[in-house]
């Protein structure tokens, strides 16, 4: 088991590992009873169910990913919990899905029980990959790293009206490739990643700001970013051995 959270009713855990009963060796989200739970047993928290019809094959950039964190592991291999939220993120396949745990200060009574939606526009799933994703202080709002730049969307898709659910915003936050494809914001590199095990380059402010604009209310987040310009890096091209 890794990534354990005691969950704050504090007679459960939500942990990653494969099936009690080991049928299925992918990992994936667990629940467990610390009390009147002689035989260690535990089983899924989430309902999947909004999920089954989605391809889970990993892209490209998440196959490298996995290749740099030396990761062997298969399934759902990191989510955060997101305490003032009780809400749960992760990535399931290329997908980035979110789950909220209610009442989280009672015990949760029924496995596969907590739904499990979809975060972002799906029109734009083919645009890339939502990578690195983090949650505003709020829990309102996820930044996610997409093509070198960062982008924002909602949390709570599933409270839009059904008509504007398949509008859902992606705002774009960074331009960096729009100036130069050699230039990367909100991202990082290859030598972070495999020299440094440095596997993000954005952290977003823990605390956030309500501000007044001509009457009109407005919260204000803080994204501290690395841009990379590589642009004065030299090229080089190494003929292939016949």
């Amino acid at each position: 088991a890794s990534g354990i959270t005691i969950l704050p009713n504090g007679k459960q855990v939500l942990f990653l590992a494969p099936d009690c009963d080991g049928k299925n060796k992918q990992l994936s989200l667990q629940l467990m009873n610390l009390e009147n739970n002689d035989n260690n047993e535990w089983g899924q928290l989430f309902d999947f169910s909004s999920l089954s019809q989605l391809n889970t094959t990993l892209s490209l950039e998440q196959k490298l990913l996995r290749e740099r964190q030396r990761m062997s592991a298969h399934g759902i291999t990191s989510y955060t919990y997101h305490a003032p939220t009780s809400q749960v993120y992760f990535q399931y396949g290329p997908h980035l899905c979110i789950g909220r745990i209610d009442k989280a200060n009672e015990p949760i009574e029924q496995l596969h029980s907590v739904p499990v939606i979809k975060i972002g526009n799906a029109s734009l799933d083919s645009a890339g990959t939502r990578m690195d994703a983090k949650i505003t202080a709020d829990g309102c709002f996820m930044v996610f790293a997409r093509n070198n730049d960062l982008w924002l969307t909602t949390t709570r898709p599933n409270l839009l009206a059904d008509a504007d659910a398949q509008q859902v915003a992606e705002i774009q936050l960074t331009f960096a490739q729009t100036i130069s494809k050699d230039i990367a914001a909100g991202t990082a590199d290859f030598i972070n990643e495999e020299e440094f095990d440095r596997y993000t380059g954005y952290w977003l402010c823990d605390r956030y700001k309500d501000i007044e604009v001509d009457g009109d209310a407005y919260r204000e987040y803080a994204i501290l970013y690395l841009e990379a310009d590589s642009r004065c890096v030299p090229t080089i091209t190494i003929p292939a051995v016949e």
